[in-house]
């Protein structure tokens, strides 16, 4: 469930927060782009497609058990 409200104000929290990443590159731009956008496929056309009515760009994957009695999502918006 996406953020709409902040309950607590202090001295150092910012919103929208900002991150310092202080890590190296681990993939190029375009093998992230593509990744994404496959990703994305499973939310815009795809078994998870029911997401969308959450109105906010969504990326993830699905998985089923045999016989398709469990169903799971995991997702992310980029």
């Amino acid at each position: 469930m996406p953020v709409d409200t902040i309950s607590q104000i202090g001295p150092n929290l910012t919103y929208p927060p900002k991150f310092q990443i202080n890590q190296p590159q681990v993939l190029d731009e375009r093998s992230t782009y593509q990744l994404i956008s496959l990703l994305m496929g499973s939310v815009n056309s795809g078994t998870s497609r029911g997401a969308k009515q959450l109105g906010i760009p969504l990326a993830g994957k699905t998985g089923t058990s045999n016989d398709s009695r469990d169903n799971w999502f995991i997702g992310f918006s980029p």
